[in-house]
Formats: structure tokens, C-alpha cells, sequence
């Protein structure tokens, strides 16, 4: 039996955004492991480990949780939502580290077959962290984070600070949808959401990989996850609509579309 390892910052992460992939693999007759990173924090981290494993049962795959700490309660925590999406501290550093070895010994133990973790859409630090440490070797499939993915130029935006060349997008247009994701319409103080541009420390390529998913079930998966799904998606209606719109961006059509990413260095000539 193949094993796919999903690496998760959150606890619904992986399958907010990879419904399809994990029930496509499952299907196959895949061992599916979706490993969430930072699951410990507030009382309602129990709730959410819960909630993870109905996802789990759900779509099949098996559940592993790793018991870092969420970055607003971490000892120097991130604090206001500007901060969690754009900030970095030294304590985060030492974090980048502690999950790198916690990855290569899990990933050396499991020995997948293929390893999905994210690209780090949105900046959210905790994903950024995970981004970091998931990047072992270039097999690596990132995916593109919902909720951050419906703000189109998001994804684009994520790859041009990664150094992938060729990347352009409306970013008039990206600000304008991101302001107006139910998540940042809640949380959001009225800060800067853009975070300031860094030059990247290399070139990169990115070959996207996508396939068509079923919204509906899709929409189901992310519900297991109820004291997010609200704040994350708004109401089923509204999280449609999100879905068809970024449908139409990514493939052309008003169907949920998942999308991953390979990211190859340029190769440089002397």
C-alpha cells in the first residue's frame, strides 16, 4: 500500500483545501496521513482535535497530531491578526527548527510515497513556519491554503515573494477580495494586509498540478471542522460562491478546482 503523508499547520488546514486530493488517494487505495502541526494552545484546541478526527473518519485518512503550540499562545505569541499574518519573532526560529526535526524523523519513520504541505498562501506565520521545515527535498507537493487561496492573486503573490519568476497579478483586485473574506471582515484591526515585499535568496520555477473536485463534499469535510467553518468560509451560500469564483480563476469554470505546486531551482550558468 502507497502512503501519502498531508502536512497541516492547523486543524483544517489539509482538508479545507485537499478534500478531493485525500478522498482521490483514499479511493486508490492509498494509506492517507494528515499530520496537523500546531494543535495544542487555548481550551478550544480539544474541541478542534476532535473535530479532526470526524474529518478523519470522514475521509479516511488517519489523523496524527503533533502538539506544537499556536502562534497567539506561544511564549512570545503573535498577538492581533496583522501580526499572526505577517510577523516573525526569534522564538519562531527555534520553532522552524524543532518542526524540521520532528518532520524528517516522521517522514524518515513513515517513508510516503508522496508528501503535501503548504505553500504558505495568506503569510500566516504558522504557515510559513511549516512551509520552511516541509521543504526537505524537491518531491515536495505544496498546496495552495484555503481560505488565503480565494483572494485571487494570493497564490501568485505567495510565489513572486518565493522568487518563481514569471508570476503578474492584479493586486488591486487580490487586496479587494482579501479584504472582503469573511475571516479577514472578522479579525482583520484595519491594518496593512500586503506584507512588505522581501527580495527573495533565490530563483525559482513552479510547475501547478490541479484537478476538479466535488464542492459538495468537499463543503462537507470542511464542516466537520464547525467551530472554524464560519469564520473561515461564512455561511454554505457565501462559501459557494467563493469556490466558483476562484473556479473560474484557476480552471476556467465554476467548479471547485485543488491545485498544487513543485518548486524547482533555476539552474545557473557560470
Amino acid at each position: 500500500m502507497k502512503t501519502a503523508l498531508f502536512i497541516s499547520p492547523h486543524l483544517d488546514d489539509a482538508v479545507f483545501s485537499c478534500a478531493e486530493m485525500i478522498r482521490h488517494l483514499v479511493t486508490d487505495g492509498w494509506k492517507v496521513i494528515v499530520v496537523t502541526v500546531f494543535t495544542e494552545g487555548a481550551d478550544e484546541h480539544a474541541l478542534r482535535r476532535l473535530e479532526d478526527l470526524d474529518a478523519a473518519h470522514l475521509l479516511g485518512f488517519e489523523a496524527l497530531h503533533l502538539g506544537f503550540v499556536d502562534a497567539p499562545f506561544r511564549q512570545t505569541g503573535h498577538v492581533g491578526f496583522e501580526e499572526i499574518l505577517f510577523g516573525w519573532n526569534t522564538e519562531d526560529d527555534a520553532v522552524v527548527d524543532a518542526v524540521t526535526k520532528k518532520l524528517r524523523e516522521l517522514i524518515n519513520t513513515l517513508n510516503p510515497d508522496r508528501v503535501f504541505a503548504p505553500l504558505g498562501v495568506g503569510e500566516h506565520v504558522d504557515h510559513r513556519i511549516v512551509f520552511q521545515a516541509a521543504r526537505l527535498d524537491g518531491s515536495v507537493e505544496f498546496y495552495e491554503e484555503r481560505p488565503y487561496a480565494y483572494a485571487r492573486g494570493a497564490v501568485e503573490l505567495r510565489l513572486r515573494r518565493l522568487g518563481v519568476i514569471g508570476i503578474d497579478f492584479d493586486e488591486e483586485r487580490m487586496l479587494r477580495d482579501l479584504r472582503d473574506l469573511p475571516f479577514v471582515r472578522l479579525y482583520s484591526s484595519g491594518g496593512k494586509l500586503l506584507p512588505v515585499p522581501s527580495l527573495p535568496d533565490e530563483a525559482l520555477w513552479a510547475d501547478a498540478k490541479q484537478m476538479v473536485a466535488d464542492f459538495r463534499y468537499a463543503c462537507e469535510a470542511a464542516k466537520c471542522y464547525a467551530s472554524q467553518y464560519m469564520s473561515f468560509c461564512g455561511d454554505e451560500e457565501t462559501h459557494e460562491l467563493l469556490e466558483k469564483r476562484h473556479g473560474l480563476f484557476v480552471g476556467g469554470t465554476e467548479e471547485r478546482w485543488e491545485r498544487t505546486w513543485i518548486l524547482r531551482k533555476m539552474e545557473t550558468t557560470s
